[in-house]
């Protein structure tokens, strides 16, 4: 089975990426060829959970470079920084493929995992705060326009009603609205309560399999997109990463000129 998505490296006091902390983090490594770490749990960093949603009391949560998993206290696993293929005679155990992305592959038996989750340490370079509004807007809330943004009208219940519950949301004097789309799949729209002017279909994260819950303020342009492998990451005390399981990743935007632009 396959947990993928990015595993980049740590950086040092310097700011420069620095993989070799990355592989040091645990006192249990053993340095071998071709740059491949091999675990042995019984010197592993393990940290007692303490998690109550717990399989077993016999797990340890462990983390390596800039992933964390929590699985059975005497398993055994392979941190490998894909410099060059792994050799055959340093694969640990059946050698399962618990995470893999194309800087890194961390080798293991599935088995030994306690919920089959791989998480990613989260960085994000940039808070709320710096991205303020001048001012919330205090005055008349326009209703939605869905003649500025004719793709809108097919979530016109959703948009109203959006705009009816929450009011002024986000950056300052926008509605937000919200919707399922299926399981793990949300969907969007920003109104302008200034004019009611819509703001669905230049949305950029918001493709045919939407996007994995939102993070925003009313007095920011900031937002951040697919939080919810964040809350899933922090309902299992794991504060700081993220769920890697999807092939997603938590992503920043600014709100800027009526457009989403990419920021981290």
């Amino acid at each position: 089975m396959l947990f993928c998505y990015s595993c980049g490296t740590v950086s040092n006091k310097n700011g420069k990426a620095d993989s070799d902390n990355a592989i040091a983090n645990s006192q249990s490594v053993q340095q071998g060829k071709n740059g491949l770490a091999i675990y042995d749990s019984n010197k592993a960093k393990q940290n007692e959970t303490g998690n109550p949603n717990e399989k077993s009391s016999s797990d340890s949560t462990f983390t390596v470079g800039d992933l964390l998993f929590v699985g059975n206290k005497k398993m055994k696993f392979g941190f490998f920084q894909n410099k060059k293929p792994i050799p055959k005679s340093k694969r640990v155990s059946k050698g399962d493929t618990l995470y893999h992305d194309e800087k890194c592959t961390l080798l293991g038996d599935l088995g030994d995992l306690s919920d089959y989750r791989i998480y990613r340490k989260y960085r994000n370079h940039f808070s709320f705060s710096d991205f303020p509004v001048d001012s919330i807007y205090k005055g008349k809330l326009a209703k939605p326009d869905f003649k500025t943004d004719l793709a809108a009208r097919h979530f016109r219940t959703m948009i109203r009603k959006g705009c009816a519950y929450d009011g002024v949301n986000f950056a300052g004097h926008f509605t937000i609205a919200q919707w399922g789309c299926g399981c793990m799949c949300q969907q969007m729209a920003i109104v302008d309560r200034t004019n009611g002017e819509i703001y669905y279909s230049i949305i950029p994260f918001d493709t045919m399999d939407g996007h994995y819950g939102v993070r925003f303020k009313i007095d920011s342009k900031m937002i951040i997109v697919n939080s919810g492998l964040l809350d899933d990451a922090d309902d299992w005390e794991h504060k700081g990463y993220y769920n890697s399981a999807y092939g997603l990743r938590p992503s920043t935007y600014e709100w800027r000129d009526s457009v989403f632009v990419k920021i981290d």
